[in-house]
């Protein structure tokens, strides 16, 4: 297994959840809290898993549970990963584990409908979560000679261990959605051997693949797009990836750059990106939120259909009057910011500049405006983040 160079998991914008003011937390999680990062992990959680049997929770609570108890196996996962602990060997100590857990309530085992997607039970979604990162362990490999850097979004950033499904039913799974950040010999076509060889992927979804980073590139230096979005399809499993190529300069702009010249001028400004994607986006209103909750109405222009694919107009971050209105790939990486992949060291930088920043810019509008920002009411799926967590 690859030794990964520079895993980092960043600390969030938002404050962490201070259970201690719960009298149904307070002897479960906070202490446990406490202990994770000096003890065994596993076994901190373990022991936490153990103890919600002694407490009576009220049905209204026991999502507020769920998400406490996916927290503390979030940090003792992260903390495993950078310490060079394989999720294969994570999930077997886990397994080992729980296997010999007993009196764990029902309600942890059960999942529960709710609107738009089913609510895994905590297993289901721990199974799911250790599945995902079992396969990203493996891209870094497959693509270290093309990519700079890997950063996982999605519910793998807001939700794991708590909002992670398996295909059970007609909701189906949740996929892996991650932003490669793309080497400038991304365009060329030589050492794509590994990826080419890779059964990470189906054959194709590497055929289209190839056929579209070719016309990206011709695209892309004839300034007429600037991300390349794709869809992998994960054999053998029952879910998928969703996978943006950024170039280095086009991300260094999202996160740094342009983004923080715009936060210190005056004036509105409406920042786009130009998705090259495989199929038509299906997104037509594709509003965005802002600290405090409230909507910019956006309307995505009529897409350009080109070969292979056509070209979305979509949000990368949006001003207007003093607030900002974070975009859909400043989203993406946001709440966790989770650099799994690192080549130099850069893109960490990067994302912890963009981090900064984005807590600054809560911090300087709550106090312009007199109400207290967050960055989770800024966030287009904060519903479904883990209860406690953020």
């Amino acid at each position: 297994m690859a030794t990964f160079e520079q895993p980092k998991i960043h600390r969030s914008v938002s404050v962490e959840r201070d259970y201690s003011n719960s009298e149904i937390l307070e002897p479960v999680f906070q202490v446990y809290l406490d202990r994770i990062n000096t003890q065994n992990s596993i076994g901190v959680v373990l022991e936490a898993l153990e103890d919600t049997h002694l407490h009576s929770i009220d049905i209204e609570k026991q999502d507020y549970v769920r998400g406490c108890l996916a927290h503390l196996l979030e940090k003792s996962y992260y903390l495993a990963f950078t310490s060079g602990t394989t999720t294969a060997d994570f999930m077997k100590e886990l397994q080992l584990g729980m296997a010999s857990t007993h009196n764990v309530p029902g309600y942890l085992r059960e999942g529960h409908e709710r609107e738009l997607k089913r609510q895994p039970s905590f297993f289901e979604s721990i199974e799911g979560t250790l599945e995902r990162f079992t396969y990203i362990e493996k891209l870094p490999e497959i693509f270290r000679k093309k990519v700079e850097g890997i950063i996982v979004g999605g519910s793998m950033s807001y939700g794991p261990f708590f909002n992670i499904r398996q295909n059970l039913d007609s909701t189906g799974s949740s996929d892996i959605d991650a932003i490669f950040v793309v080497k400038g010999d991304f365009f060329n076509n030589d050492e794509w051997e590994l990826f080419d060889q890779s059964d990470l992927f189906v054959e194709s979804d590497k055929a289209m693949f190839h056929e579209r980073r070719k016309k990206f590139s011709e695209f892309y230096l004839s300034d007429q797009v600037d991300v390349f979005s794709q869809r992998f399809d994960v054999p053998n499993h029952d879910f998928n990836m969703s996978t943006h190529f950024f170039t280095y300069d086009r991300f260094q702009n999202m996160c740094g750059g342009d983004f923080i010249d715009d936060l210190n001028a005056t004036g509105n400004k409406v920042k786009t990106l130009r998705d090259y994607k495989a199929k038509r986006f299906e997104h037509a209103t594709c509003n965005q939120l802002n600290f405090f909750g409230e909507v910019f109405p956006y309307t995505v222009p009529d897409q350009v259909q080109v070969s292979k694919g056509f070209v979305a107009e979509i949000p990368s971050y949006v001003i207007q009057d003093g607030k900002l209105y974070p975009g859909l790939y400043q989203n993406l990486i946001s709440p966790e910011f989770l650099v799994f992949y690192d080549n130099t060291g850069a893109i960490n930088e990067m994302v912890e500049i963009f981090r900064d920043s984005i807590g600054d810019r809560i911090t300087r509008e709550s106090h312009m405006h007199s109400q207290k920002g967050s960055l989770k009411r800024s966030h287009f799926r904060n519903q479904f983040f883990a209860p406690g967590r953020y």
